[in-house]
């Protein structure tokens, strides 16, 4: 466990080695609303989020996930408390959708060593009219 403290806002990165593997966890921004990641083919799988401000609720979604009851959940978020899910076995993707500002990171680590994803933010880039006809 690291704990930081400061009076200024602080940006911090972690570099580790895992099974002789040099991996670098980056500081990420926050997030709002809806964001993913896609989880690697190999290794055990953890999503990380923490609250950035303020307590809240978040929604996980594994997609692809074996066991349908384990494929959505809900987890509490609070700020400078790391929360760590374990990733249902199939899942080939993550959704996290929060009622407050968090950050968050898919990580693996297999023989070959240690991944990290960072969460990164659903945006809508066209919305695409839905047109149908009218029925008297």
């Amino acid at each position: 466990s690291l704990a930081i403290t400061s009076t200024v806002p602080v940006a911090a990165s972690l570099r580790t080695v895992v099974n002789g593997d040099l991996g670098q966890l980056a500081a990420v921004p926050p997030l709002e609303g809806s964001s993913s990641a896609v989880v690697a083919p190999s290794g055990e799988h953890r999503l990380v989020v923490s609250a950035a401000e303020r307590a809240g609720v978040a929604r996980l979604h594994f997609i692809g996930a074996e066991d349908k009851k384990s494929a959505d959940q809900r987890t509490r978020l609070r700020p400078g408390v790391t929360t760590s899910v374990e990733v249902p076995p199939g899942a080939r993707a993550v959704v996290v959708d929060a009622d407050v500002p968090y950050v968050g990171s898919l990580r693996s680590v297999g023989d070959n060593g240690i991944t990290s994803l960072p969460l990164r933010q659903l945006e809508t880039e066209r919305l695409i009219p839905d047109v149908r006809p009218s029925w008297p």
